[in-house]
């Protein structure tokens, strides 16, 4: 697990240190990341100069000592994994020139663009038209915004029809009305149909209405 951990902490250094060289062209599309990139570079401008040891070499010699694996030692992240691996040794300086232009360009390109987005959004207003659309605003206006479909009122349920049961009342049968479940009202109607005489029709029969008791079929 420690050799694992090992291997993330190292896999975090090196997109360190790609983010201290690229990262001012990513604050050219999200502006409020130049305040971390420009962290990460005085760290690492202020830990080359100082010859500081950064925490991610730190703990990563810690796991490697616990996973039973060789550490970096006193050489360092970049002398172990870049230096006579990826370049030779003898442009070391030369890479650190070259590291320290391209993010010389990118602060440089991201002063100039928001410089320019400044005036634009000044020349806007001073013709009296709306500031020129930053953020999510400019997104929209690039892109399209969304339709807002407001959402539709489904159809109306109508009300149920109130069902009038009509049961044979009969001595002895299991008469019910409407206001009864409908199991007991079916046990109901079979219990009326096997008392109810045979060859006569069952529209002869006296039926009544459970809403008006009184009143016959």
């Amino acid at each position: 697990m420690d050799g694992v951990l090992a291997d993330l902490t190292m896999a975090a250094h090196f997109g360190y240190l790609l983010y201290m060289v690229v990262g001012g062209f990513v604050a050219w599309r999200w502006s409020m990341t130049i305040v971390a990139h420009f962290m990460a570079v005085a760290w690492g401008g202020l830990a080359v100069i100082f010859s500081w040891d950064c925490p991610l070499t730190v703990l990563e010699n810690v796991l490697r000592r616990r996973a039973g694996e060789p550490d970096l030692g006193d050489q360092g992240f970049i002398a172990t994994y870049l230096t006579g691996q990826v370049y030779p040794e003898e442009y070391l300086g030369l890479v650190r020139f070259g590291a320290g232009v391209i993010v010389t360009l990118s602060w440089v390109g991201y002063v100039v663009m928001v410089l320019s987005r400044r005036r634009a959004r000044l020349a806007r207003l001073r013709l009296g038209g709306s500031p020129a659309p930053v953020g999510r605003e400019r997104d929209r206006a690039r892109w399209g915004a969304r339709p807002h479909r407001p959402r539709q009122p489904g159809p109306a349920t109508p009300p149920l029809p109130r069902r009038h049961t009509r049961t044979y009342r009969r001595p002895g049968s299991l008469a019910t009305d409407s206001r009864r479940g409908p199991a007991q009202a079916l046990d109901a109607r079979f219990a009326v149909a096997s008392a109810a005489p045979r060859g006569r029709p069952p529209g002869r029969a006296q039926v009544v209405l459970p809403d008006d008791d009184a009143k016959r079929a």
